[in-house]
This record gives C-alpha cells, structure tokens and sequence, in this order.
C-alpha cells in the first residue's frame, strides 16, 4: 500500500475516533515532547471578554507545564475593533500582546485603519515578530514594513518548524482605500493581480525559504479568510495553488474551524483552522509522533491573576468616563438573527437601521447608510454605558453629510449589494455571501434581484472601476420632505454616511469625494449617543425589520 493512502486511511480514523482532524505529516517527528502552538485570530481589542486574553496567558502557562515547547502566535486583527484599540490606536493592544509573550503575529486588514505611520509605530514596539510574506511599500516616508519579516524558522529541540505570514490583497478595499495613499497615488502592493498566482507565487518563495533554512514543518499565517467571494484571494485558495504548507491558522472571515483537511497543489492532505473572533476559542495547533491535529478551547475558566490586573491598569487609564451610564434601552439590537449567525453584512438587521438612523438624525438628513462592516457589536436590553455604544463601531470613522447625485447613490448601493444572496443563512447553519461593505439604510427602500448578476466591475484592488449591465437594484425609492419617492438619477440628496466611504478624493462616480462633503462631525459614536438620549432607550420601532431592504 503507498505511504499516501496509508496516511489518509489513517487520518480518516483518526477523525473518526477522536473528533478531530489529525494527520502524520510529511516528516520525521524527533521528539518525546509535543509541540504546541497556541493561536488567535480577530480578536478585535475583545481583551476581557469571553476567555479574554488573562485566560489565554493561563491556558499558554499550563500547556507550559507539559512540554517546554510552547509558542503563542496571532493571525490579525488585534490592534482595533473595540475601545481599548480606539482609545490609544492600537498601543495598549500591543502592550498586553507585550505581556502575553506572543512570538509572532501578522497584519489583519484592520491593522492599517489607523493609518500607515501608526502601523509602522505598532510593529516597532512589539517585541514579537510581525511576519509579513506579500505587503511592500514604494512610497517616501519611512518603511512601515521595515521591521517585518516574510518567515521565520523557530527550533523546538530536534525540529524546526517555519512560519509564514499573509495579509488579504483585499486590505485595500476592506480598510480604509486613502490610507494606503501617499500624493493620491497607491504605495502599498499586496501582491493582489486578478488571477492570484501573484500572491501564489509570493507565498510559495516564503514557504521554500522555510524549507531551505531546515523547517521540517511549515505553518502559515493566514489573514485571507474563507469566503468564496474572495477567491482567489482566501485561504483555501492559497493551499490548492501551493505546495509544502503542513497547516494554515487562518482569519479575516471569522469562521469557526476546529479542524479541516484541504488538498494542496499536490493533492496532499493541508491543515486548516480558525478560532472565530474576540477571544471566545483559543487555538491549539500539536505536532507530535502521531502527526498534526489541531483544536478550539471554548470552555476554559482560569485567568491569569497578572494579565488581569494588567488589563485593569490599562481600563483605569481609558478613564472611568467610558462607564458612564446613558441611559436603558427596552429592546435589544444584534448583529445576529435569532439563531445567532450574523447577517449585518448580508440583509437588514435591526441594529443596521437604528445605525443609519442615528447618523440621519445627527447630521439632520433623511438618507443616511452605513457598511455593514462597520457595525461591531449588538446594544442589549438595560442598562446602556458610553462604553456600550461606542462598541457598536469602533473605527475612527467621522460621520459626514454630503450632496450627491442619485446616480452616485444607486451606484455605492448596487456596489455594496453586489455579493447578496437571497438567503442570508445557508443549509448548514452559516452566514452566505458576507460582505462588510453592505449597507445598511435610512429613508432608502429598494428591492435587490438576486437573479440579476451584478454589474459591478473593479480593479485589481477590488476598487470599483464602473457598471457594465443592468443593475440588481430595482424599485428604489428616497424619502423627501417626509414621504417616499422613486429615486431621480440626476437629483442631488443630502445623505448622512460614515467618511470611511469617501475616498478623500476629487472625482469618483461610487465613492462621496471631499466635493461632495457639506460638514464633517464627530466620530461616529457620538452620533449614537446622541440618537440614544434622543429616543431616551426606547427602541420599540426596531423590535421587527421594517422591510427596507427587499431580497429576492
């Protein structure tokens, strides 16, 4: 019997008796002890909820207990996403990551939402290593990937195990599009050409360099996620295109995978795995005698008494302001439907109306939308601090009012629709077609026909280049002066959006430009607060979905 099949019968056993992915590998094991690799992924500043980051500290310290081969790494996403990130850019972030002892981490696309020099400040004051195989820059100012590294081979006694780190080509489009800019012209390459063996190709160079330099084992870093929309940009796509990877910790897409065998170039059996998001499952990746297996730790309850006075420390700095308590709301509002999937990037939710209209409201327009990508976290029924509502978004993102043409409305709508599916939740139980750039709207109805195929086209950095065909939009109308009317292409419409949807440019037939911004206000959160006392916590308009965005 070839070795091959043996392994695969092998690995199908494994499956079977224990639950969980595990296969022999391509190499000689030459230890008596395991090597464990802890991982995280998208954990978004959630630095104390759920197992939180004094939880993972504890868990690193008793796998430390039964092998001294024990590495803590992190897939992306970690300096933003919630206040602690806000309040200080990302540098408290890196403080506890500091403390947690991580060695390796990546760029998540939200890694450059404060901005290229930020970045660059973060990754110089971590002392773990940022790997990064595929973001160059060719702009003037100071390198922000200097201190970056395309791999690195760590020694575990006998074996050495090679690290990969990549970052979705799709940053662009997914972050914020001017801070990849310098003079209005684009100075990060993400090695993002259409077809994907560009970023094939780059990761293949990293991985032979690990094998070159002795890894017997070689881990990628993925930031690309597993959305089919993404192809050939997400993490099943790299494996199927490469050759040599033994498993990829993948993020971006927040899936939750405990295990699953992809088939690489070769048709050799690769391991794929993701925790999901905000610190709610810790990773754990072992190589042994018996091969690799990796799994999620859901259910673990010690905290690290250390981490969590650190933590504290931190929290007491943000200020006991960010506790202060607004008001209660008498509804909750959520990201998720009833069965908690999250369908924000997909269909209308009830926290995506209360959004857009909050920022109507606040800029005192009619229309006012808002990517659903933007929309972080839910508002719970009660008691609701400054804390609560600013969790809701947590970028720094302005909220504008600007005056645009019809046109250029339908066009950012028929952009952000153009992945829908007209099921939000698909057979087995997880969210379809996701895309963070659906918008959610006030005093907009419309109806997509998802039989239509979008008309979108985009450039080789997923930026919207123009509509060629008919348009997935139909039916759509506007509120003016208080009462719905079809939507006129060559009217202009005062509308109330984030600044995240400018590209801070002149011209632009789907994105707002800086001619089209009447007024700037205050962070995005603000408005919420504001909308809040407004309607003194009562939420009741929202308890069902009103039907502003029809799919079929």
């Amino acid at each position: 019997m070839k070795k091959s099949l043996r392994l695969k019968i092998l690995s199908g056993l494994f499956a079977v008796l224990f639950g969980s992915a595990v296969y022999a590998g391509n190499a000689e094991y030459r230890s008596n002890y395991d090597i464990v690799i802890l991982y995280t992924n998208d954990v978004h500043c959630f630095v104390d909820n759920s197992i939180g980051y004094a939880g993972l500290v504890a868990y690193k310290k008793d796998m430390q207990a039964h092998t001294p081969y024990v590495s803590l790494v992190d897939c992306g996403d970690h300096l933003q996403g919630n206040v602690t990130g806000m309040a200080s850019k990302g540098s408290y972030i890196v403080d506890i990551m500091n403390k947690a002892k991580y060695e390796y981490a990546i760029i998540g696309n939200h890694e450059f939402d404060y901005g290229l020099d930020v970045l660059r400040d973060r990754i110089k004051a971590s002392k773990f290593q940022y790997l990064n195989c595929n973001a160059t820059y060719n702009g003037k100012n100071e390198d922000p990937f200097a201190n970056t590294v395309p791999f690195k081979v760590r020694r575990y006694g006998l074996n050495k195990v090679g690290f990969v780190g990549v970052v979705t080509p799709k940053s662009i489009s997914s972050s914020t599009p001017a801070n990849f800019k310098e003079d209005g012209r684009y100075v990060v390459d993400l090695k993002g050409k259409d077809n994907g063996q560009e970023l094939f190709d780059t990761v293949q160079s990293a991985v032979n360099g690990c094998i070159s330099a002795g890894a017997n084992y070689v881990i990628v870093l993925s930031h690309l996620g597993t959305n089919a929309s993404h192809a050939p940009f997400n993490s099943k796509s790299l494996i199927a295109n490469t050759t040599g990877i033994d498993a990829v910790l993948d993020a971006h897409s927040h899936s939750i995978i405990a295990n699953e065998i992809v088939s690489n170039k070769e048709g050799r059996n690769v391991l794929l795995t993701s925790t999901g998001t905000a610190l709610e499952r810790i990773g754990k990746l072992t190589i042994n005698a018996g091969g690799i297996k990796s799994e999620l730790i859901s259910d673990y309850k010690n905290k690290d008494q250390a981490m969590t006075e650190f933590i504290n420390s931190i929290k007491n700095n943000i200020g006991g302001s960010m506790n202060k308590i607004v008001g209660n709301s008498n509804q909750a509002l959520s990201v998720y439907n009833e069965n908690g999937v999250r369908i924000v990037r997909n269909s209308e939710t009830n926290i995506g109306n209360w959004v857009a209209d909050a920022m109507a409201f606040t800029a005192g327009t009619e229309i006012g939308f808002c990517n659903g990508g933007g929309i972080r976290a839910d508002i719970k029924a009660g008691e609701i601090t400054l804390s609560d509502l600013y969790a809701v978004h947590t970028f720094n993102n302005t909220l504008i009012k600007a005056k645009i043409t019809g046109q250029k409305l339908l066009n950012i709508l028929e952009n952000s629709y153009r992945f829908v599916a007209k099921d939000a939740v698909g057979p087995d139980g997880s969210a379809l077609n996701e895309n963070g750039g659906f918008m959610q709207v006030s005093g907009i109805n419309l109806t997509i026909d998802t039989s239509v195929e979008s008309p979108i086209k985009v450039d080789d950095k997923g930026i919207f280049k123009g509509i060629e065909g008919p348009n997935r939009i139909q039916g759509i109308s506007v509120k003016v002066n208080g009462k719905f009317e079809p939507l006129d292409p060559n009217k202009e419409y005062i509308i109330a959006a984030p600044d995240y949807i400018s590209t801070g440019s002149k011209n632009g037939s789907n994105k707002i430009s800086e001619d089209d911004v009447i007024e700037k206000y205050g962070v995005l959160p603000e408005a919420f607060v504001e909308y809040f006392k407004h309607l003194g916590g009562d939420f009741s308009k929202y308890k069902t979905i009103e039907g502003r965005i029809i799919i079929k």
